[in-house]
This record gives C-alpha cells, sequence and structure tokens, in this order.
C-alpha cells in the first residue's frame, strides 16, 4: 500500500493523507451521509450493499473515515451500523443522531482533531475486547454508551450526557457527565466490574445522578459540589 501524509511544519498534526492501501475501505461520502450505500466508499473492488455490510464488520478490513469527504457519515432514525474497527482521520468526524445506534466489536480511533457527536444517540461497544481513543476527546461527546460484552478500556477522557451502561467489564480514567437533566450509571447483573478513575459533572447545579448498582472510582465524591440530586 501507499500513504502519503501532509504535516504541519511542527511536524504535531497531520493535515491529510492521500493513501491507497489492498483491503481497505475508504469512506469519500460522494453520494450522501449513509454509511451503507456503496457509492459512499472506494475500493478497489465492485461494492454492494451486502459485501458492505459484510467489509465493515470485518477483522481484515481497514475502515477510514479520512478529511475531504464531499459528506460525513450519519446514524440516525433507527439505523444501526455495526463496525469492527473504524478509524476517524484528522479534520473527519461521524455523527451518531436521534434513534442511531453505532456497534463497534473491536476499537473507535479518533486521529487529530477529528470527533463523534453521538449525543442524541447511542454507541454499544460488543467485543471480547474493545476500546476507544481520542487525541482530543473533548470534542466527542456520547449520548448512551453501552458496554454489551468483553472488556472495554480506555485512557482517552469520556464525555457522557445521558447514560452508561455496563454488561460486563469497563475501565476508564476520567468519566466527565454533561446531563441534560438526569445522568445514569447502570452497572447491570451481569456486570464484572465498572472502574473509573475520576467522575467529574460539567453541568450547573439542577442535575440529577443515578447510579444502578456498584462502581468503583477514586473520586465519586467530587459531583456532588456540582449536582443537587444524587441516587
Amino acid at each position: 500500500g501507499i500513504i502519503i501524509t501532509f504535516r504541519t511544519p511542527d511536524g504535531n498534526m497531520d493535515m491529510c493523507e492521500i493513501r491507497y492501501i489492498q483491503g481497505e475501505l475508504l469512506w469519500t461520502g460522494a453520494s450522501d451521509t449513509n454509511l451503507l450505500v456503496p457509492a459512499n466508499w472506494s475500493y478497489n473492488e465492485t461494492l454492494t450493499e451486502n459485501n458492505l455490510k459484510s467489509m465493515l464488520t470485518n477483522e481484515s478490513s481497514g475502515v477510514i473515515i479520512g478529511s475531504g469527504a464531499a459528506n460525513y457519515p450519519v446514524i440516525s432514525n433507527d439505523d444501526d451500523i455495526e463496525v469492527y474497527k473504524l478509524i476517524v482521520k484528522n479534520g473527519a468526524h461521524i455523527t451518531v443522531g436521534s434513534g442511531g445506534k453505532l456497534t463497534v466489536k473491536n476499537s473507535l480511533v479518533f486521529e487529530g482533531n477529528s470527533n463523534i457527536n453521538a449525543a442524541e444517540g447511542t454507541v454499544v461497544f460488543s467485543g471480547e475486547s474493545s476500546s476507544f481513543s481520542a487525541k482530543y476527546p473533548e470534542f466527542s461527546t456520547f449520548g448512551n454508551l453501552e458496554i454489551s460484552a468483553g472488556k472495554f478500556a480506555t485512557t482517552s477522557d469520556l464525555h457522557i450526557t445521558t447514560s452508561l451502561t455496563n454488561n460486563d467489564t469497563f475501565t476508564a480514567g476520567k468519566v466527565y457527565f454533561e446531563p441534560r437533566d438526569t445522568v445514569t450509571i447502570k452497572p447491570t447483573e451481569t456486570s464484572i466490574s465498572t472502574n473509573i478513575g475520576e467522575l467529574i459533572c460539567t453541568s450547573q447545579k439542577g442535575k440529577t445522578l443515578v447510579i444502578n448498582g456498584t462502581i468503583y472510582s477514586v473520586e465519586l465524591l467530587r459531583l456532588l459540589d456540582y449536582i443537587d440530586s444524587y441516587i
């Protein structure tokens, strides 16, 4: 394969890439914002809707959302998209809107200033071992974040507006809760452990934190200075 990367003069940030890698699925957004439309992807073979779905979930396929696309992906209105690993390059973004769900089996990676806006939607991590990483995690927001199975771990900060549901193992350094009204942490009956280094609420008073189950946190009490209700 060939990858040509253009960086800022100080070398700290990638500006754009020209890439061709055998077997890689590269988003162009040439048609619209739908991830399941073959015309929105660049690939070295003919794509159909069926083999596109298969490639999105194939661990040997590279799935890239690059910068400079005509449109960027939007998942909403009961869309349910599943990917194995998704890499979003500097300058690109992805949106999970109301009613939309993105399921990630392995990893969700954001390079440079790329981001995900899922404040109104749901992101599920479902693999045996899954992760989220971002150079600037403060640019990304999750509405409903769920670990449906397996071990999830991240060293990047998480910003959540509505709920965190853990059905297995969850480990994170910092979790920022930005509730519009109530935000809920829900370790379920199948949960093995929910480990959070710091819980930080960035909203003003008048919000509610609900914890259903047991969590382990070093800095849980910091939340009590910021919210009115703690259940």
